[in-house]
């Protein structure tokens, strides 16, 4: 066999090998259910500034392949209930749909990902009122009802097969009853509001 004939047999069989060598690499191994636990807080992104802390979150759910991931969550959630202390606080538990898309199939990924759902209350203190207020430091208070939507970048580090860490920054929307009191020239001043925004930082591990 002269090297005419080797060099374009060689070439073809490299050519078949090929998409059976990238089926292997496919993304069977990231395939199947995950769970993923979570902590973080979140503070007031505008002027009703709604802060707390979310101590734990669990989500479970189908990796399809590299990129995508839909699940479901549960959250336990403490909202500081107004600026002037920390003892007036609200729990709910937030059931949310979470879909997730990984941007690229590397270790280190972006990725998005959006936790849409409802908040179930565990009841709503009462919160101690200073109205008519006419302070030039306003106060705020209020707690939320009944809709949880959270979009989220982040980065992500994968370790193994479908084992990761991720860190990732976000904007919580409220909704709910909030409150700003403050005063103009001893002219009390009054402010409300059903829709927030809090921006949002979290941990997880997802395995």
């Amino acid at each position: 066999m002269d090297k005419t004939t080797f060099i374009p047999l060689l070439a073809g069989l490299f050519l078949l090998h090929a998409p059976t060598a990238q089926a292997q690499e496919t993304p069977e191994k990231y395939r199947g259910a995950n769970f993923t636990i979570e902590t973080g807080g979140f503070v007031g992104a505008d002027k009703f500034r709604v802060r707390g802390f979310h101590p734990l979150s669990f989500t479970g759910g189908y990796t399809f392949d590299r990129h995508w991931f839909l699940g479901l969550g549960i959250q336990a959630s403490v909202y500081f209930m107004s600026s002037t202390s920390t003892d007036d606080k609200d729990v709910n538990l937030p059931l949310f749909v979470r879909t997730r898309y990984a941007f690229l199939t590397s270790r280190i990924t972006p990725y998005f990902q959006l936790d849409l759902g409802i908040l179930i209350p565990l009841g709503h203190p009462t919160i101690c009122s200073f109205y008519p207020y006419t302070g030039s430091v306003p106060i705020t208070s209020g707690y939320p009802t009944w809709l949880y939507c959270r979009p989220e970048a982040g980065v992500s580090f994968r370790l193994r097969k479908r084992r990761a860490l991720h860190l990732g920054l976000g904007v919580m929307i409220n909704h709910g009853e909030f409150e700003r009191k403050y005063g103009i020239d001893g002219r009390p001043v009054y402010e409300s509001s059903d829709l927030t925004a809090s921006l949002s930082f979290t941990a997880g591990f997802t395995f």
